[in-house]
Order: structure tokens, then sequence, then C-alpha cells
């Protein structure tokens, strides 16, 4: 369930309904993306924010510098809609913290989620490079800082030097790769088989509490828009994980207590790794 691996947290999720989330949708076809702008960091900070990314830290430091010259640091309240389905993208997105959530609904009202991108996640890389709208609505999950690219620019500084696109297309294919064997799963695996994998996606790499184990940020509805399935589905399984001590269970709180184990269980119930 992680889109383009590891680095940034990337869950390309599914094309299954989960329960009905419209709490901001009536407002997705007309609300445009107007994110709440902070002041401008210094180009240092922003310099090390681009060094510390996944996929623009092996760029050269010229490259950077113009990466960081037209960057501009914003912060998106929960829920609030960044690009919405049929809008053109703002530009290239950044996660610096909190998280992207990019969905649509069916006429019926139910979700179909696609992707939920953390920190140092790249949003928006293909409707940018082919200038198409957005196919679905993208809105922040908890309150999210992020650096945006705007697309005119981007894509100046790529022409000008067309190296860089290779960068992109890596991404791009490696998400492409996720998504063909994501349909395998979803064809093949049940959820006690996907929702230990999913909770060991989301904790990888994580600090951990030694009396608690690893935080998972996510909530039960959120794992359940993820995994499309009943809020009452992913309670039964986790409870199941919590008796033989994999996770604990707080209100409205999940630790992951035995991710090693979690992994051995998730190859022993036969999904891919």
């Amino acid at each position: 369930m992680i889109l383009g691996g590891a680095p940034g947290h990337e869950y390309d999720l599914h094309y299954i309904p989960a329960p009905l989330r419209r709490r901001h949708h009536s407002q997705a076809m007309s609300q445009a993306a107007n994110p709440t702008a902070l002041p401008a960091w210094d180009p240092p900070a922003i310099l090390a924010q681009l060094r510390a990314n996944t996929c623009f830290g092996h760029m050269a430091e010229p490259t950077l510098a113009a990466f960081a010259a037209i960057a501009q640091w914003r912060r998106l309240d929960h829920g609030e809609l960044l690009a919405g389905r049929g809008t053109p993208a703002p530009g290239v997105v950044i996660i610096l913290k909190g998280a992207i959530h990019t969905s649509s609904f069916s006429d019926d009202g139910h979700e179909f989620a696609l992707s939920m991108l953390e920190f140092d996640g790249l949003w928006g890389v293909a409707a940018v490079l082919d200038g198409g709208g957005m196919l679905r609505d993208s809105r922040a999950y908890q309150q999210t800082d992020i650096l945006l690219l705007p697309r005119a620019a981007f894509l100046d500084i790529l022409d000008g030097d067309p190296g860089l696109y290779r960068y992109f297309v890596k991404l791009l294919c490696s998400r492409i790769r996720t998504a063909h064997a994501i349909i395998d799963e979803l064809a093949l695996r049940s959820l006690p088989q996907r929702l230990p994998r999913l909770l060991g996606a989301l904790t990888a790499g994580r600090p951990g509490d030694d009396e608690r184990g690893i935080a998972v940020a996510q909530t039960q509805d959120a794992l359940a828009t993820l995994l499309g399935v009943s809020r009452h589905a992913v309670n039964r399984e986790l409870r199941q994980l919590a008796n033989q001590g994999l996770v604990g269970l707080g209100y409205g709180e999940i630790w992951v207590r035995d991710l090693e184990r979690l992994k051995q269980l998730w190859h022993e119930r036969g999904a891919q790794p």
C-alpha cells in the first residue's frame, strides 16, 4: 500500500467504496485552492528542506538554489482543499508536516481513497508535468505545512536543464509499479492480510516509545477509509492484533508494539512485502 516506497510515507490505496465522508465534499467542485500563506522562510531554511527531501536531495546545489528561489511556504488547516477535481495543479508540493489526502466520491456518497502523502512526499508531479486537471480532490489531513513550487516556474527550471526530468520520471515509474502491485493485493488479499501491512507501512522508520510502542498517526476512521472497509471491520481486526500483543489501543490512539512480528504476520498470511 505504499506508493513510491517508504520515503515520504506515501500510501496508494483503493478504488473500493469506503463509508460516507461528506464533511468537506460539498465544497469540492467550487472551492479553489486557497492555502493560508505564512511569512516566507529565509532561503537557507528552504534550501535545507530541499536538501533533506528524498527526490530533490541528490540534485546539484545551483539547481536546489533555483527551486528554493521559487518555493512558497504555506499552511493548510485540517480538511482544507488544496486542489479540487478538474482544476489545474497549483504546482509541485513538498510536504513538511501533516499529510495530503486524495480521494473522490461516488454519486451515492461513497469515498474512494487514492493516497495519503506525508512528510517528504511529493504531490502534484503528474498533473504539473502533463498539464491535465486533477482527477480527485486533495485536502489537508491534520494541520499541514507545505512548500509549493508553482507550476510555470517549476517547468521553467526543468526545461532549462532537461536532465532534471529523470528524477521525477523515476518517481512516477515507481508509483506505477506499486499501483500494479496494489491492484493484485486488492484482488487477492483479505483485510486480515492488508491491515498488518498498512500498519507496518505507517510506522516504518518512525521512532517509538519503549513502553507503548510506535504511534500510528491515523485514526480508526482514517484506516477504514484507506483500506476501503468499515470502521467496525478495522476495529475488529485491531482488537485481534491487540490480543496477540502486536498493537496497543487507547481512546483515539493506536500503537504498534511489535513491528517485526507484525511484518512476520503479513508474510504468514500471504501478503506481499
